[in-house]
């Protein structure tokens, strides 16, 4: 009579073994650096999954409106990274009880992934700086001031940018921009007018 429950107790365990795995190998695409089609919302998905402790400690929950976005070009793995970086940043802004808002957009020749908080802001004289390395406003010990500087990196180098508006007592709004590039073959199937703004 055991041992058909513990046949299926390890098989429910290799399930979500093999399940962590394959999040954590879609959160990072090691197999994948060179550039392909994929969706944006799936990486911001798979990156908020494995914030999940981090949401968890600071009791901040995440809200998220995926626009019907044809696959952008991009490298899934680093791209991935300058998402969490800034998901990271915007979560330890916040304040227990608030939430974090991601959004993704056409806008224009560009795909627009909107990360917004409510947190403290960035004072006006820190914008300039919010890029350099090791340049981090956190106490000591609590940044290294790489996350945004590593996130500019990568962004550029998929021919991108970021955009923070941000006021002292109100909170950020951080838009990662790449640009559209060719067309996934299922451009045409996806509506074409999605150009609001978060």
């Amino acid at each position: 009579e055991a041992i058909p429950r513990k046949i299926s107790a390890n098989i429910e365990g290799l399930e979500r073994v093999k399940n962590i795995v394959l999040d954590l190998r879609n959160f990072s695409r090691l197999d994948e650096a060179e550039r392909k089609f994929c969706h944006l919302s799936e990486g911001i998905e798979s990156a908020l999954l494995f914030l999940t402790p981090l949401l968890k400690e600071h009791g901040v929950t995440v809200e998220t409106r995926f626009s019907p976005l044809p696959q952008a070009l991009c490298s899934p793995g680093p791209l991935n990274q300058a998402i969490s970086n800034i998901l990271i940043n915007a979560v330890q802004a916040s304040r227990t009880g608030q939430s974090v808002q991601v959004a993704t957009l056409q806008q224009g020749e560009w795909f627009c992934i909107a990360i917004t908080d409510h947190g403290a802001g960035i004072p006006a004289e820190h914008l300039s700086r919010v890029f350099d390395p090791f340049f981090t406003t956190k106490p000591v010990g609590e940044g290294t001031g790489l996350g945004l500087s590593i996130a500019h990196q990568i962004v550029t180098a998929h021919g991108g940018r970021i955009e923070i508006d941000s006021s002292p007592g109100t909170g950020t709004t951080v838009r990662i921009l790449i640009p559209r590039g060719e067309s996934s073959p299922e451009f045409d199937s996806v509506a074409r007018n999605d150009t609001g703004s978060p």
